[in-house]
């Protein structure tokens, strides 16, 4: 199933492809594709990745498109490509791109307790969207510059925003934090948003799992970390729907009117947990439920038109918060967004859960 949507990506839509900016939604795919041709051996898929980022980044380090000024934690998530190049033909171009999203970094704006703003127009505010947009990068850049103090503050960020954004009934996190409790979503008491969305806890667990692939286990953050993974993996499990094996929209309220079992978040969980167990930090007790979920994607959210080209249904297109009164953060906000086929987010985030899984089901039954 992935390696079809790997493969229509790579191929037949390179050219859309190769035109895409320096975004977040453009780094995630190109993330995806460049696993994917790892894991497959796939020069082709390799190659588009490799031209997207030869055009995207100058021979200076220049960013096309790319503005620090804005403070954006999303436009460091397509600098991760940018390691596994550092050392190559060109990788000087690459080592100066990374040290201007880190300059970036280094004078983000920051809440009164330390957390980065999720982006300049959204003052004081933190999304769990932000955690991976942007930590996986940090944390790497203190591991391979010899820089510990980027790999702590990788680790006190997450640990700040879940602290703040748990919700200790549930254990599961509400998508934004403002510590100034001025935004309307943000509760008078705790200034967290209103609703556990489900593509935004998709986007912490995943950071939790790429965190912890990195992080050494010296490190006296891997303890910290891998707790935490513990405790959300959990947390999604029980609310994951028992008849599809998806997740919904908005995650603690199935059946509720207008909610429904949504892709992204879906294939976002199957990645967390199968790697979760891959990289020995989730018990065996999580296979399970990965695997009723891919299979429910398979069956519940793929559909094959008349040409027999396979199709990602109920996609969530965008969600958010910030300051207009349009994205308040309520649940009616959520399951009102947007529902397309195909969203690039929720496919790209399935070809990662797929990886993940053939790496499992190899590992269970001894293949490679």
């Amino acid at each position: 199933m992935w390696t079809e949507f790997a493969w229509r990506l790579a191929v037949d839509r390179r050219p859309a492809l190769l035109e895409m900016g320096w975004r977040y939604e453009t780094g995630l795919v190109m993330l995806a594709l460049d696993q994917a041709s790892r894991h497959l051996g796939s020069d082709a898929m390799l190659e588009s990745v490799d031209r997207w980022l030869d055009r995207m980044v100058g021979s200076d380090g220049t960013i096309a498109g790319y503005r620090a000024e804005d403070y954006n934690l999303d436009n460091i998530n397509p600098g991760k490509l940018l390691w596994p190049r550092t050392n190559g033909p060109e990788g000087e171009k690459y080592r100066l791109a990374v040290e201007r999203l880190m300059e970036q970094m280094r004078h983000q704006p920051r809440t009164q307790s330390g957390g980065f703003w999720h982006k300049q127009i959204y003052p004081q505010q933190m999304w769990l969207d932000g955690i991976y947009m942007a930590m996986p990068f940090v944390l790497v850049y203190g591991q391979n510059y010899h820089q510990s103090d980027w790999m702590d503050e990788a680790v006190n960020q997450v640990t700040l925003l879940y602290s703040h954004t748990r919700d200790p009934k549930s254990g599961l996190l509400y998508h934004g934090w403002d510590e100034s409790r001025q935004q309307a979503w943000a509760h008078p008491d705790t200034g967290c948003s209103s609703q556990f969305w489900g593509r935004s806890v998709g986007w912490f667990i995943m950071a939790l799992v790429d965190l912890l692939e990195s992080i050494p286990k010296s490190h006296q953050g891997w303890v910290v970390l891998s707790g935490l993974l513990s405790q959300l993996a959990t947390a999604v499990v029980r609310v994951q729907d028992p008849e599809s094996g998806l997740w919904w929209q908005v995650l603690d309220r199935p059946h509720a009117p207008g909610n429904y079992r949504e892709a992204s978040v879906s294939a976002m969980m199957v990645y967390a947990l199968t790697k979760g167990m891959r990289l020995g930090l989730l018990a065996a007790n999580f296979y399970e439920p990965a695997v009723n979920a891919y299979q429910g994607i398979e069956r519940r959210l793929c559909r094959r038109d008349g040409e027999g080209i396979v199709h990602l249904t109920q996609c969530n297109a965008v969600s958010g918060l910030g300051g207009s009164p349009y994205r308040d953060g309520s649940y009616t906000y959520y399951v009102t967004s947007p529902v397309v086929e195909d969203e690039i987010k929720a496919v790209a985030a399935l070809i990662l859960a797929g990886i993940e899984m053939e790496q499992q089901k190899a590992a269970k039954t001894g293949g490679s």
